[in-house]
């Protein structure tokens, strides 16, 4: 855990407060709002940069390229793992999809390379100051949001618009629960200004973790404080437990916590996380398969989409258990086992990036092999971590330890895997263990492997700015379509799509938007761009959906029925979907499957109601025609003409579930 001496101490000490700043202080609070993702791209072309520049300084630099034991055995592990992330490689649906995958997934591995060659950087002290000024500002920005917020709205809401710098509160959330080990391993420091400034931001970065509502936040915070804070005091205070509980600090301390828990649960602070709790408890043993087809107010809430997302990724990974669909094909196929259920999902917008479980992700994408190798490089940063207990810096590497812990419980319920920032930390908490001077056995690097990732960082230097550039205009036509500018929303999309960039951050084909933009710009070219949208990603409601519709236009009608009953199969009450298959029935003169169909929603607006009487009166006229009983084709043709006479036998119909045509052709004998 030791940092070796410089040669040069002044240039090691610039070399850390150099990069100290730019990893605590701006990095963070790299982010643009004319971006689909706010600071995925800007911050992740930051990391590069930061890769590119540290490796050309190494190059040039005369200092020793070594790597110890144990951060080459660590290397090892990870060439493993990625190397397995492209076993599934020819099931993955869009190629540059699948590379910039591999490319985002290479490019933390590289940093923490470069961070172990340039060991000068690894300081605690100064890692220390610059993560607490870290703290402080982002809960500044928040305050400055949550303040904002009041003056618009008049109230003060916990919600998706409190994000700081980092795209949403969960992810801010996230960040300071990684960022407080570096914070509190300044209390360890002999420095008593150091000292107090750990504590102070330690302090406040706990309490707008607590403020923020971010459940799997509160979990790292709470099973690290139970299960592991007694740990450290067997190791560092052993004997000394009773010594500290009996002190009147210690017990108004505790005192005070539990107040201020009190306080908050009787104003209702922690409902949002019983009804979290009491979620989970009743969808732990639900139908699924059965909740799918229901339109339940009662279903509107995080939890739900969680367990739909977790069922369809484990079922998507068990098609391929050991390798996986294929990188970045999970945005594209978890939609196929099914997503609905809440108006929300049964609307067809709702689209969604990452299960919100990194090991779910990977099962499903990668396979059995990638997990082992992943869960592996976990396990052995925490061994050589807890070899380290006993050393000189023995409650440095066990808040280290318990930093790596808080990510692998962060990685459970949401995606700190792919967030740039929460990555970063991550990597700078692993170079911080395997950065340890008590190992005897280092090895030689040589200067082709540092051209390699030199190499390496370029290549991901284009992909980023490629992606980027397609983001930013993505962002522009989506502007265009707002103002109902769909011309300028074309040109916007030309420039979007490139090699590098072909679909969005929620799985939607920049395909679909051309063929929007071309339908509405009154072009015979949407159907066109469907189709190859359709190729991009098979399984989107809203472009079979689109498909389905542009063929009836075309009078396909057949084709149509096919689309839009594939709509339905993944969201069964797709009130859109439903509605035009009905249409597509009845001119195809299937008016009894039409009238079948339009009966499965509830029917609201004037032009539903249209629809659904057009269907009853040719459903009961093409009755008629094929009737041979004289009375009772009379009967069938007077009852076309009653429109409150169809609509109470339709009711009957649904109500005693028999079948229309007998229903009718009884009621006529």
């Amino acid at each position: 855990m030791n940092v070796r001496k410089n040669q040069n101490p002044v240039s090691g000490n610039m070399d850390s407060k150099i990069f100290s700043i730019f990893l605590f202080l701006i990095l963070p609070f790299i982010s643009f709002t004319f971006f689909q993702d706010q600071d995925y791209f800007p911050k992740n072309i930051a990391i590069d940069i930061f890769v590119i520049v540290l490796a050309l300084w190494i190059l040039i630099s005369k200092d020793s390229k070594r790597m110890n034991r144990n951060a080459f055995i660590f290397f090892a592990i990870a060439g493993l793992f990625l190397s397995s992330t492209l076993f599934s490689y020819k099931r993955i649906i869009n190629t540059e999809e699948g590379a910039s995958a591999f490319l985002f997934n290479l490019l933390p591995f590289l940093f923490l390379f470069v961070i172990l060659l340039r060991e000068k950087i690894i300081d605690f002290k100064r890692w220390s100051i610059y993560s607490s000024y870290a703290i402080l500002l982002l809960s500044a920005v928040v305050v400055w949001q949550l303040v904002d917020q009041y003056f618009e709205f008049g109230a003060i809401r916990i919600n998706y618009s409190i994000r700081a710098t980092l795209s949403n509160k969960n992810f801010v959330s996230e960040t300071l629960v990684l960022l407080l080990p570096f914070c509190i391993s300044g209390i360890f420091n002999e420095d008593k200004k150091l000292k107090k400034l750990s504590i102070v931001s330690a302090i406040i970065g706990l309490s707008f973790i607590i403020l923020l509502q971010t459940i799997s936040a509160w979990l790292a915070i709470v099973l690290v404080i139970i299960f592991l804070l007694p740990v450290y005091f067997s190791i560092f205070h052993r004997g000394k437990v009773k010594e500290i509980v009996g002190k009147k600090s210690f017990r108004f301390s505790i005192f005070i916590l539990v107040v201020i828990i009190g306080t908050l649960s009787g104003f209702g602070f922690f409902h949002p996380a019983k009804m979290k709790f009491q979620n989970t408890l009743r969808y732990v043993n639900s139908d699924f398969n059965k909740l799918l087809t229901e339109n339940d107010q009662n279903n509107v809430n995080s939890v739900y989409e969680r367990f739909i997302l977790w069922r369809n990724s484990y079922k998507l990974g068990k098609e391929h258990p050991f390798t996986g669909s294929g990188l970045s094909n999970w945005r594209m196929e978890y939609p196929k086992y099914g997503i609905g259920g809440a108006y929300h999902l049964n609307s067809g917008v709702m689209h969604f990036e990452h299960p919100h479980n990194e090991f779910l992700l990977l099962f499903s994408e990668t396979g059995l092999i990638s997990l082992f190798f992943f869960l592996l490089l976990m396990f052995y940063v925490l061994i050589v971590a807890v070899k380290q207990f006993k050393g000189h810096d023995g409650r440095l590497a066990f808040l280290m330890f318990c930093g790596v812990i808080c990510f692998i419980i962060l990685s459970s319920f949401g995606y700190p895997a792919h967030r740039p920032y929460s990555l970063v930390l991550l990597m700078m908490t692993i170079a911080a263990i395997l950065n340890n001077t008590q190992v005897n056995k280092s090895f030689s690097v040589s200067k082709f492997i540092l051209i390699a990732v030199l190499a390496f960082s370029l290549v991901i230097f284009k992909f980023l700015f490629e992606r980027t550039s397609g983001s930013y205009h993505l962002y522009k036509a989506l502007q265009n379509q707002s103002k109902g500018y769909f011309p300028r929303m074309l040109k916007e999309l030309n420039l979007a799509d490139n090699n590098y960039y072909s679909i969005d951050n929620t799985g939607t084909p920049l395909n679909w938007y051309k063929g929007f933009a071309h339908f509405y710009s009154g072009s015979d070219s949407s159907l066109y761009y469907f189709q190859l949208a359709e190729f991009q990603n098979p399984f989107h409601v809203q472009v079979l959906s689109d498909l389905g519709a542009s063929y009836e236009n075309e009078g396909d009608h057949l084709k149509a029925i096919a689309y839009f009953k594939r709509v339905l199969a993944i969201t069964p009450r797709y009130k859109e979907a439903r509605l035009n298959l009905a249409v597509a029935q009845f001119n195809s003169t299937k008016f009894e499957d039409a009238l079948a169909t339009i009966n499965l929603m509830h029917v609201e607006s004037e032009y539903e109601q249209k629809v659904r009487d057009a269907i009853l009166v040719s459903f009961v006229k093409d009755l008629s025609m094929k009737s041979t009983n004289e009375k009772q084709k009379k009967c069938l043709d007077q009852l076309s003409e009653n429109k409150l006479q169809l609509l109470k036998l339709n009711d009957e119909c649904l109500k005693k579930n028999v079948y229309f045509r007998f229903y009718f052709l009884n009621f006529c004998n």
